[in-house]
């Protein structure tokens, strides 16, 4: 982006949500919200939608993740959500032992998924199997529908997962 500014080309970003990209310049411009619209939103979906009171935050330990780590974080705190773990995560990270020590923080009433869908699979596969009714909500980063549901198993009952657009892939014959 920087370099786009630096020439005066225009740069259009059609899916990136990272809200960085709104200060780079005034030649990159981004069509998908920015990551507190999203946060706002998914806050909004596990107070009224979820009923949740307290969550557990697994996020991508990289620029999207934490972006949108800072924005619940915010939302959550303003809507007295109490977070009693938070949990950075990468696609080969050791998930079994993670998700137990955030499970010992409490009983939460949803686990919420700033994560990409490897994590967020992996992770519903095992909370299934501690918690097989807790609630998961995902991130746009879940955006792969197909390997979510390869990854996640039974887990895939519990997920809810946001996603700004997806193409229809039904045959319109």
């Amino acid at each position: 982006a920087p370099v786009f500014n630096d020439a005066g080309a225009a740069q259009i970003v059609p899916s990136a949500t990272d809200r960085l990209l709104g200060q780079v310049g005034p030649w990159t411009f981004t069509l998908a919200p920015d990551d507190s619209v999203e946060g706002a939103f998914l806050a909004d979906y596990v107070d009224r939608s979820v009923h949740a009171r307290k969550v557990i935050l697994f996020y991508e330990n990289d620029e999207f993740g934490q972006s949108l780590r800072e924005s619940l974080l915010r939302e959550f705190a303003r809507r007295r959500i109490v977070v009693l773990a938070q949990v950075g995560v990468f696609p080969n990270s050791d998930f079994e032992p993670l998700l137990a020590a955030a499970l010992n923080a409490g009983r939460p009433d949803a686990l919420v998924m700033a994560t990409r869908e490897t994590e967020a699979g992996t992770i519903a596969k095992l909370a299934f199997g501690r918690r097989p009714g807790v609630p998961i909500v995902a991130s746009d980063g879940a955006l792969r529908p197909e390997r979510l549901v390869e990854l996640s198993g039974a887990g895939l009952a519990n997920i809810r997962a946001v996603a700004f657009w997806v193409p229809d892939t039904t045959d319109a014959h």
